[in-house]
């Protein structure tokens, strides 16, 4: 049977767009010390629940941290700065490894989301920022990356209080108890062990598992 060269064309394309496809986990928090285990830092522990879990380890430089699964490009990124200025770290670590040259990234972000209660979750793809500055940070610098807010996927952990109606800056930087760490895991659990989802990138199917919490 002979194969054209615009079907093998076809075919060579898709295999590239596979082999190209790049996912990059980015849990926001702040670096400092005394902000390392606060309810504002939820984003960078689940992360590094999942590093800890999937038995890799991060390299680091001066402006943020990085791990990878050896043989899958999948990256767990964090910033050593500060939340306010995710996106510096997140531009630059693209651009060092020129991710964004001939690859699809696929970007989730794991956060804080002071508007909702502890144990909820809600996952969604882009949306606004709804006074993170993190994410206006990272959504600032998607255009120089080629990409848009509708590439960015946000796993967003609630960390309100039940029934607490006062400012948030009244609990984000309150350190986690035991009980809230104990949930993070459950959460970080969750994501590892429905990890094929997130090997094959299919939030969607996540999404569904995600939303509202886990038990």
């Amino acid at each position: 049977m002979l194969i054209s060269l615009t079907s093998l064309d076809f075919m060579a394309s898709i295999i590239t767009e596979v082999i190209n496809m790049v996912t990059i986990i980015y849990g926001l928090g702040n670096n400092e010390l005394k902000f390392l285990d606060t309810k504002h830092n939820v984003g960078r522990i689940v992360t590094d629940l999942l590093v800890k879990n999937l038995n890799i380890n991060y390299k680091t430089n001066d402006s943020y941290s990085w791990a990878k699964i050896s043989d899958k490009q999948i990256y767990f990124l964090r910033t050593n700065g500060y939340m306010n200025n995710s996106g510096e770290p997140l531009a630059s670590f693209i651009n060092y490894f020129k991710l964004n040259k001939s690859s699809q990234i696929n970007l989730l972000v794991f956060h804080d989301d002071s508007d909702q209660h502890e144990g909820n979750l809600k996952f969604s793809v882009g949306g606004r920022s709804a006074g993170n500055k993190g994410v206006d940070s990272i959504y600032k610098h998607l255009p120089k990356l080629g990409l848009l807010p509708e590439n960015v996927w946000r796993l967003k952990i609630g960390i309100r209080p039940n029934e607490n109606r006062s400012k948030s800056a009244t609990f984000v930087l309150k350190k986690i108890n035991q009980k809230e760490l104990n949930y993070l895991i459950k959460v970080s659990d969750y994501i590892k062990g429905n990890w094929s989802l997130l090997e094959d990138f299919q939030p969607e199917k996540l999404q569904n598992h995600l939303n509202g919490g886990i038990n």
